[in-house]
């Protein structure tokens, strides 16, 4: 029974040392209970930033209007892509004027399924149906942050009908060799 007790004390004694050591190197320890929510009178105006941000960011983007997609960037926005990390908005730029290149709304028509914010975090999911038949399904998280993006990161995938159609384009090339 002492062994025991003597136990469960180092085992809390290392745990209280281990957590004062995070906190000291500025690693914040894993908490199960989510961060509180400001309640503050500008609380509710920055959530209500956030959301118009991002709707107009979502509308600039459909319309293919990199002027207006750009200016809900901070100066210093980090966008990561599966393609690498992008800072500042000039870097940003480029990567969104890439990405008109595949049409316009008409051509290649981008649909919002899935919108989540609380906060200055937000969420979307999509789906982008591209002139060649593919549908590429993705989802963007953002931070907003004085009514300008801040962070984004982009996963990108694509659905079954993308894959079959490059499975049926192997196997026609496959077929064009063997003629």
């Amino acid at each position: 029974m002492l062994i025991r007790g003597l136990l469960i004390l180092l085992l809390a004694i290392l745990g209280a040392g281990l957590l004062n050591i995070g906190l000291s190197e500025g690693v914040a320890p894993a908490v199960d209970t989510p961060p509180a929510i400001d309640e503050s009178p500008d609380a509710g105006a920055d959530i209500a930033d956030a959301e118009d941000v991002l709707t107009h960011n979502i509308e600039a983007f459909m319309a293919r209007d990199l002027d207006g997609v750009m200016a809900d960037y901070a100066d210093g926005a980090i966008l990561i892509t599966p393609d690498g990390s992008n800072v500042g908005k000039e870097a940003i730029r480029s990567v969104i004027a890439e990405a008109f290149t595949y049409g316009d709304q008409s051509e290649a028509p981008l649909t919002v399924t899935n919108v989540h914010s609380v906060g200055s975090l937000a969420y979307i999911m999509w789906d982008w149906a591209m002139p060649d038949g593919s549908v590429m399904q993705g989802s963007n998280t953002y931070v907003i942050e004085g009514g300008k993006i801040t962070q984004e990161s982009v996963s990108v995938f694509n659905t079954p009908q993308a894959e079959e159609a490059d499975a049926e384009e192997g196997e026609g090339e496959a077929a064009g060799e063997d003629a």
